[in-house]
Order: structure tokens, then C-alpha cells, then sequence
């Protein structure tokens, strides 16, 4: 008989996670309390409770009874946790408490807005403002520093509102430490200047592909663009077959950029000379002059072969006759000259004149191969029609020979072959 009056024995340890920037010393940033738990009759059951206090009843029951492991969630106010099991045989044991901890494992959240400003008659710029830094957590502290660059190492507390200078180019930057150690990452705000230049825009050289008669078989035109203030805003642009047009197709641009110095733009097949015409705004609303390239006709697209096949009277995979035609369009420049050749091999070098849909009969075993050339100069892959059997010719039938009562004669044919006879 095994007798046993004596409750479980429970092992507790505290595991915490904190930093040395905390505010003091009961804030963690991670705590968990675990632990294990053994019985001579067995465990029945392991309850634990968290308090603020220095104890309280367990009363919720944890889903294993060997082992256990609790994580204290974010909460501003001391917690512990404690623990109690219990046997089989209903024995209680003790009830053990851990430390007791401020939990936060978040970094706070921060952001800044406009305190108080003087803008400018368009109203988006200003000549003067301040701007306050806001936080939500537990905050011990905010640091902040003003840059003129894409960023910079808070180390100023911040207190009020601070004010960024007329006509520069001045950022707030900031960092928020909480209770327990946790930073935010370094946010900046928007930059603010004063701005009255508008963006400078000149037609570059462009990247061209020439063609003949006058066309271009591809065509990049080029702009340089300089805003070194606001940064810009939008970029639009058109296309015109006269000597202007209104920019109003939008290109992606990152909001206040100073590096986008270029842009370019390409005309595709078109038969009509046409340019690229584009306008920059800044962030400040300034807006460039709308700005013109050179005008240009431009063919990038081989003229399109269309094969058709017109056969004659067929028997067993022959045909009395075959003939062959290419349709060749070109819609941009338009058709300048067709060649073709035939062969009985896979294919052949065009070299003789050929008219767009002119149908070319085949000999047996023949391929018709056309190549075309539009006025921009852009020539097509040659294309082969398909080969034929094709006998044109019909049988050869020799002289009756007699001998005796019989009466014989011979019917040849060199191409398709004989397929029947008959002898009267």
C-alpha cells in the first residue's frame, strides 16, 4: 500500500527579458514564468492566477500536469503569476509565486504633424512652421534631431513643438524609448521649403535607329530635367503629330525627388511624324514650360506574310496541279519590294521580284519561299509554303501487241504511277 499525504512538489523560475534604458528595474520586456511538477500518486491537476498583489488562489486550470510555462502579456501594472497543483489522492501543494513585472514588448508608435504654420498663396508651401513629434506607449522619453539629409541620429529631448527654418529643406527626425527600454525606429517628417523656381526641362539627344526614305525604325527621345528645390511633383506627358500638345498622361514619380534628372520616352510605328511633348511640376505647384522633341516617323515591325494554297483535282495524295500565294501587308510604312524563290530543299534565298498575292504553281516536290522589305527597311523572315506531290503529266500507253489470241499493250507513268488500265 502505498500511502501518500503529502501535495506535489512544484519548481517555479522566472525568466525576464529587460533593458538597461529602462525606467527602472520591475520593467521587462518579456517575462515568463515555467516550471515543473511531480507527485508519488500522480498529478492530478496544475491551477495558476496572476495578481498585482502578492498572491492569489489558482484557479485555472493549465493543460498539461507535468510542466507548465505562462508568458505574462503587455500590462503597465506589477503582475506576478502563482501556481498550485494538486495529486490524485487530492493533495494540495503549497502555492508558489513568482516575481512580479511590468511587461512591454512593443516599441512605441510615433509620428509628427503640423503645430503651427504660415503658408505661402498657393497654400501647400510655407514661410514658416513647427511641428510637434506624437507617441502612444508608455513613454520615458522622445529624442530628435533637424537635418537638411534623408535622415540623422536623434539625440536633443523633446519637450514642445519644434520650428524648422524659412526657404531650407529642414526635416525633423525622431525616436521614442518607453518604459521598459523599447525604441521606435527613426521616423522623419516630411521636408518643408520655400520654393518659387520652376522646374528646369530641355529637349536631350535622342537614341534612334535609322531606317529608309525618311524613317526611323526605333526612336527614344530624350529630356533632362533639373529640380533641386521642392523636388517634383508629376511628370506628363503626349504625343502630337503637330508641333504641341497639352501633357496629361501622368508618369510615376516619388513625390519631392531632386535625383530624377532624365527622362525618356519611346515612338513606336507610327505613320504619321510624331514627337513627345512634356511638362514638370514641382511640389510647390511651379510648372515647367511644356517642352517639345523633334518629330519622326517610325516603322518597327516587319510586313506580314499570309500563305494560301489553290490545288488541283487530288487523288491518293496527288494533285493534278499546285499553286502558292503570299499576301504580304504592311500597315506603318507600307510594302517597298517581295522576293521570292523555289526550291525542293527546306528553303532558298529569294532573289526574284515578287507581287503580293501573286499565286506561283509548283512542281512536284517544290516549296514557294517569299521574303518581304517594308519603307522603313525592316525585312521579314523568310516564310516556305508547304511541298507537293504534283503530277501534271498523264500516263504513257504503249502499242497493242498481238500474239495469237491475246492482246496486250503496256501503260507507264513516270511521276504518280499507274493506278488502273484497261484494254479494249
Amino acid at each position: 500500500i502505498t500511502i501518500d499525504t503529502t501535495g506535489p512538489t512544484v519548481t517555479l523560475q522566472n525568466s525576464v527579458t529587460k533593458s538597461s534604458q529602462a525606467v527602472s528595474s520591475d520593467w521587462a520586456q518579456r517575462f515568463e514564468v515555467y516550471g515543473t511538477v511531480n507527485d508519488v500518486s500522480g498529478v492530478e491537476s496544475i491551477y495558476y492566477c496572476s495578481t498585482t498583489s502578492t498572491t492569489c488562489t489558482p484557479t485555472t486550470k493549465y493543460s498539461s500536469t507535468s510542466e507548465y510555462s505562462l508568458t505574462l502579456s503587455d500590462t503597465s501594472t506589477t503582475t506576478r503569476y502563482c501556481v498550485q497543483a494538486v495529486d490524485k489522492l487530492g493533495n494540495k501543494s503549497v502555492i508558489k509565486c513568482s516575481n512580479a513585472y511590468k511587461v512591454d514588448s512593443t516599441a512605441p508608435t510615433v509620428s509628427s504633424s503640423v503645430s503651427s504654420s504660415t503658408q505661402n498663396a498657393a497654400k501647400t508651401w510655407y514661410k514658416s512652421i513647427s511641428l510637434q513629434v506624437n507617441a502612444t506607449d508608455n513613454i520615458q522619453y522622445i529624442k530628435y534631431c533637424l537635418t537638411t539629409s534623408s535622415t540623422c541620429t536623434p539625440s536633443t529631448t523633446y519637450s514642445s513643438a519644434v520650428s524648422l527654418s524659412d526657404g531650407s529643406s529642414s526635416k525633423i527626425c525622431y525616436q521614442a524609448t518607453d518604459n521598459a527600454g523599447n525604441k521606435s525606429s527613426i521616423s522623419c517628417s516630411s521636408g518643408y521649403n520655400v520654393d518659387g523656381t520652376a522646374p528646369t526641362v530641355t529637349k536631350a539627344d535622342p537614341t534612334t535607329t535609322s531606317g529608309s526614305n525618311g524613317w526611323f525604325k526605333a526612336v527614344t527621345t530624350k529630356f533632362s530635367l533639373s529640380e533641386t528645390i521642392s523636388g517634383i511633383a508629376s511628370l506628363k506627358y503626349c504625343t502630337t503629330t503637330s508641333t504641341t500638345c497639352t501633357p496629361s498622361t501622368a508618369y510615376s514619380v516619388t513625390s519631392g525627388t531632386t535625383t530624377l534628372t532624365s527622362f525618356s520616352r519611346s515612338i513606336t510605328n507610327t505613320s504619321t511624324a510624331t514627337r513627345v511633348c512634356i511638362q514638370v511640376t514641382d511640389v510647390a505647384d511651379n510648372a515647367s514650360g511644356v517642352v517639345c522633341s523633334d518629330a519622326y516617323k517610325v516603322d518597327n515591325t516587319v510586313p506580314t506574310l499570309t500563305g494560301a494554297a489553290t490545288l488541283g483535282t487530288s487523288g491518293n495524295g496527288w494533285y493534278a496541279s499546285a499553286k502558292y500565294k503570299y499576301t504580304i501587308s504592311d500597315t506603318i510604312s507600307g510594302l517597298a519590294s517581295a522576293k521570292y524563290c523555289t526550291t525542293n530543299s527546306t528553303s532558298c534565298d529569294p532573289s526574284t521580284s515578287y507581287t503580293s498575292a501573286t499565286n506561283k504553281s509548283l512542281a512536284n516536290g517544290y516549296r514557294l519561299c517569299v521574303n518581304a522589305t517594308d519603307n522603313a527597311g525592316n525585312t521579314s523572315n523568310t516564310k516556305c509554303s508547304p511541298t507537293y506531290q504534283v503530277d501534271t503529266t498523264p500516263p504513257n500507253a504503249s502499242t497493242l501487241t498481238k500474239s495469237g489470241m491475246d492482246i496486250s499493250a503496256t501503260a507507264t507513268d513516270s511521276q504518280s504511277g499507274v493506278y488502273a488500265s484497261c484494254l479494249s
